[in-house]
C-alpha cells in the first residue's frame, strides 16, 4: 500500500472505473469508456496494424499488409464508397465502363484482368487524380481500387432497325431505292444485306461508300444492317409465269396439275421447290440452271396456281 494506506486494488489513477491492479491500459483518456481490462477503444489495436481501434476504419487488416492512417490496407477497399469517388473525380476521363467508347482515356478491360486491387490502389495513391495527385490515398485509394477492379465492359447496344430505317431513308434510298433493290451494277441491291456487308462496302478501296461510311458511327452501321437485312427481294409473278411456261409446263401441265410421270406443283412455294431440287434426281439437274431469284419467282407463281 502507499503512504495513504491504499493498495493498487483500491486505486484507480486514470478514473476509468478499473482499479490500477486490474488496469492493463493506464492513462485512459477522460470521458472514454473502458472495458473490464481498463482499456478504451483509443488504447486498443485488435488487428495490430498500428492504428487504434477508435481510429481504425478497417478491422482485421491482414498481418502482412501496411495501412494508412485510417487503418486500411489496399485490399480492404469498399467498392460502394469507391463508386462515389469515381463518379465525382474519375468518370469524366475514364467513363463508367472498361473500354468505354466515349471516354477520353478508356480503361483497358484486358489490362484490368492482369492487375490486382493492391497494385491499383498503390497507383492511385501516387498518381491520381491527374490534376491533384496524392489527394486520394489510404482508404480512398483502396475504395476506388475496389470499384475500379470490378469495372465491367460497356454493354453492347442491340441494333435498332427502326432507327436504321430512318437513316436509310435519308442516306441510302436515293441510290439504292426505297426497297433496297438498287440499280445494278452502279448501285447494287442491299436487300438482305447485313452490318458486316455494309462494313465491307465501306472498307472498299473505291466507290462512294467509303466516303459515306466515314460519316456513320458504329452504332448507325449496326442499325442500318438490322434494317437492310429485313428488306426481302420481292417475287416477280410475271417472270415466274414466263419461266414456268418455258421450263415446267411440259412436264407438270400448264395448270400445274401434273402429268403421267410428273407430280402436281399447285400451291408449291419457293421453299418447296428448293427442297425438291435438293433431293430429286431430275429436278436437281434442272434446278442447277436456276438462280435463286428465278426459284423465288417460280415459287410465287406456283403458290398462286
Amino acid at each position: 500500500m502507499d503512504a495513504r494506506g491504499c493498495s493498487a486494488g483500491q486505486l484507480d489513477s486514470d478514473k476509468d472505473g478499473v482499479s490500477d491492479a486490474a488496469d492493463q491500459c493506464p492513462n485512459t483518456p477522460a470521458g472514454e469508456t473502458a472495458n473490464a481490462q481498463g482499456c478504451s477503444a483509443s488504447q486498443l489495436d485488435a488487428d495490430k496494424d498500428g492504428v487504434s481501434d477508435a481510429l481504425d476504419q478497417c478491422a482485421a487488416t491482414p498481418a502482412s499488409e501496411g495501412v494508412a492512417n485510417n487503418g486500411c490496407s489496399v485490399t480492404q477497399g469498399d467498392a460502394v464508397a469507391g463508386a462515389e469517388v469515381w463518379t465525382a473525380q474519375c468518370v469524366l476521363c475514364h467513363g463508367n465502363f472498361a473500354n468505354h467508347s466515349t471516354a477520353a482515356f478508356p480503361i483497358s478491360a484486358d489490362a484490368l484482368v492482369k492487375t490486382t486491387a493492391e497494385d491499383l490502389a498503390k497507383y492511385i495513391e501516387a498518381n491520381m487524380p491527374q490534376l491533384t495527385p496524392t489527394s486520394c490515398v489510404g482508404k480512398c485509394a483502396a475504395d476506388v481500387a475496389a470499384y475500379f477492379a470490378a469495372l465491367t465492359e460497356e454493354p453492347v447496344a442491340q441494333p435498332d432497325p427502326v432507327a436504321g430505317q430512318a437513316l436509310f431513308e435519308t442516306t441510302c434510298k436515293s441510290c439504292h431505292g426505297a426497297d433496297g433493290k438498287g440499280l445494278p451494277p452502279v448501285f447494287p441491291s442491299v436487300q438482305g444485306a447485313t452490318a458486316a456487308d455494309l462494313i465491307a462496302a465501306i472498307g472498299a478501296a473505291s466507290g462512294t461508300m467509303p466516303t459515306i461510311g466515314a460519316s456513320l458511327t458504329p452504332a448507325q452501321i449496326q442499325d442500318l444492317g438490322a434494317y437492310m437485312s429485313t428488306l426481302a427481294p420481292q417475287a416477280d409473278l410475271a417472270a415466274g409465269e414466263a419461266l414456268f411456261k418455258a421450263s415446267c409446263a411440259a412436264c407438270h401441265g400448264a395448270d400445274g396439275s401434273g402429268g403421267v410421270v410428273s407430280k402436281p406443283v399447285i400451291g408449291k412455294t419457293a421453299d418447296d421447290l428448293s427442297a425438291i431440287i435438293a433431293t430429286g434426281a431430275t429436278m436437281k439437274a434442272i434446278g442447277a440452271s436456276l438462280t435463286s431469284d428465278q426459284i423465288r419467282d417460280l415459287g410465287a407463281f406456283m403458290s398462286n396456281l
